[in-house]
């Protein structure tokens, strides 16, 4: 699996408009412009998910070795990587879903939402995520993805708005760090262990259906529910954990609007900062 990602085309990934991602996907487009999802019926049980919008703007891509890894930096990975992964890497390997691609997962408001099928997935997969661990939001059912993965707690992604499917969905994480940030970049080891251990629980559990009862509305802000558990942006409203702030040398970021935010309760520093790094960069020349 160490030959999953394919720079060059993932840099295509990444420099492409919303509008051609969505045409490119073969499938149906709807809403307006601005406020679209575009969806594609592979006559799968397992619907994939990833959004097109991105925080930062600029297509510059290079790469990094750093203690045995391999890091690769483009302002887009968020949530691109996502996008390139279900369309082009899993295929690759087997694993066959319906696509759902979105916007404005970035502003809390996914398109998601409008998505309606009568069709009965098994369950929903997302890669927007940082790190290597999945989150499942208010889905619960860490037992069985814990299997594959280690669990963690998020706030909001466009899994979030999918609820009204009525099956379990999971956000896995594929190596982003300091994903709302010009310097944003994944490790493409910890991608590798991220897809081998989503394609081990692909083989066993997709043609197992897990039903999911909706617990509520999910608004902008966040899940009404668990309001008290967010902190929240003073700049867009938006609701997250304080371990999903990202930061800069300016200061912290919001996840979903990107911008600069301080909080009296954040204490936590940027680790591993590749900023920080004495690092051998290798510009691609794409």
């Amino acid at each position: 699996m160490k030959d999953l990602i394919n720079l060059k085309e993932l840099h295509r990934y990444c420099s492409a408009s919303i509008g051609e991602l969505m045409a490119d996907l073969g499938g149906e487009i709807y809403g307006d412009k601005g406020d679209q999802f575009a969806f594609k019926d592979n006559s799968s049980q397992i619907l994939a998910v990833a959004h097109l919008d991105t925080v930062q703007k600029g297509n510059h891509m290079a790469v990094a070795k750093l203690k045995g890894e391999t890091l690769v930096f483009n302002p887009k990975l968020d949530d691109r990587l996502g996008v390139y992964t279900i369309l082009e890497v899993l295929p690759k390997l087997g694993v066959s879903t319906d696509v759902l691609l979105t916007e404005n997962e970035e502003r809390g408001r996914s398109t998601a939402a409008y998505f309606q099928t009568d069709k009965k997935y098994n369950w929903i997969v997302e890669f927007d995520r940082r790190g290597d661990d999945v989150v499942t939001y208010v889905y619960n059912w860490e037992r069985v993805v814990g299997k594959f993965f280690e669990t963690g707690m998020g706030s909001f992604s466009d899994i979030s708005e999918l609820e009204h499917l009525g099956c379990k969905a999971m956000n896995v994480g594929i190596g982003y760090h300091d994903e709302h940030s010009k310097r944003a970049y994944f490790v493409i080891e910890d991608y590798v262990t991220q897809i081998e251990r989503f394609v081990g629980f692909y083989g066993k559990y997709r043609d197992k259906r897990f039903k999911h009862e909706p617990r509520g509305h999910w608004y902008s802000g966040g899940y009404g529910a668990f309001e008290e558990f967010f902190l929240k942006c003073d700049n867009c409203g938006n609701h997250f954990y304080d371990d999903e702030t990202v930061g800069d040398a300016m200061g912290y970021l919001c996840p979903h609007c990107g911008e600069h935010v301080s909080f009296d309760n954040i204490t936590t520093e940027l680790e591993n900062d590749p900023g920080e790094q004495d690092l051998m960069f290798e510009e691609l020349g794409i």
